[in-house]
């Protein structure tokens, strides 16, 4: 039988989403690592330390995003092991394939999407 589960275009999807997903987590967290900063009583020129902790603020932002979207690839990853991916977990129509091609860690449908941003 040739129209076995394993072989359909929806689980090739979610093979092929699980790859990038998983290869996405281990950038990420490779990315995140852990915070380090140089303390800020080692900067003596007060233009020094003003930017010593600019860049703390902004490594930090950057940190959060990155974390942010580890949970959201972790998401996803969830989905396909409960087989859900690819199934909008707002209105539970299909997520198209071109958007999961480009996104796999999509989650909602665009539609769903934009009205969850707004």
């Amino acid at each position: 039988m040739s129209t076995s589960h394993s072989t359909s275009p929806h689980h090739r999807m979610a093979a092929r989403s699980r790859v990038q997903l998983e290869s996405a987590v281990r950038a990420l967290e490779a990315a995140i690592g852990p915070a380090s900063y140089a303390p800020l009583e080692r900067y003596t020129d007060t233009t020094d330390s003003v930017q010593a902790v600019h860049a703390r603020h902004t490594a930090e932002a950057l940190r959060q995003v990155l974390i942010e979207k580890q949970l959201v690839v972790a998401h996803a990853l969830e989905q396909i092991a409960a087989g859900s991916y690819g199934s909008c977990e707002d209105c539970s129509r299909p997520i198209e394939a071109d958007r999961l091609r480009v996104l796999p860690e999509a989650t909602r449908c665009v539609d769903c999407q934009r009205r969850h941003a707004s």
